[in-house]
């Protein structure tokens, strides 16, 4: 009994690290402010996985600033990168662009092997940043 706890601990104990590292290197957007214009930001490599969760998450919008965030693909890092489809990131309330704090999601099922996140900003600051995940 006391065997199989020990043995079930540790395979928590490697999938909770593999998680860990996974998370490190899914980070496609550090949070910080970005001043009206856009930023393109370096691609991540995820590799094959099929369907994948991206969460924007916006902590501050100044007063009438917007944000269009959205992901894009390419199958090598300095290659070329195409919009992925469904991988708009967009109010839920009016499906409109960003306009207020809160987290954003979007599932989305994709073979590039590179993924990357481009905002635009107008108007005035918005403080973000991006995520990506495998689906649960």
């Amino acid at each position: 009994m006391i065997g199989a706890i020990l043995a079930i601990l540790a395979f928590v104990g490697i999938i909770a690290a593999v998680h860990s590292t996974y998370d490190a290197l899914a980070v496609l957007r550090a949070s910080a402010l970005q001043s009206t214009g856009t930023e393109t930001g370096t691609g991540v490599e995820l590799g094959p996985t099929g369907i994948v969760k991206a969460i924007a998450h916006v902590t501050v919008v100044e007063s009438g600033a917007t944000l269009a965030a959205h992901l894009e693909g390419s199958s090598a890092l300095a290659g070329t990168y195409y919009d992925i489809p469904g991988g708009v990131f967009l109010d839920p309330a009016d499906g409109a662009i960003i306009d207020s704090t809160g987290q954003y999601e979007i599932y989305i099922k994709t073979d590039f092997e590179f993924i990357r996140v481009v905002g635009v900003v107008a108007n005035d600051d918005v403080t973000w940043e991006c995520f990506l995940s495998t689906a649960p």
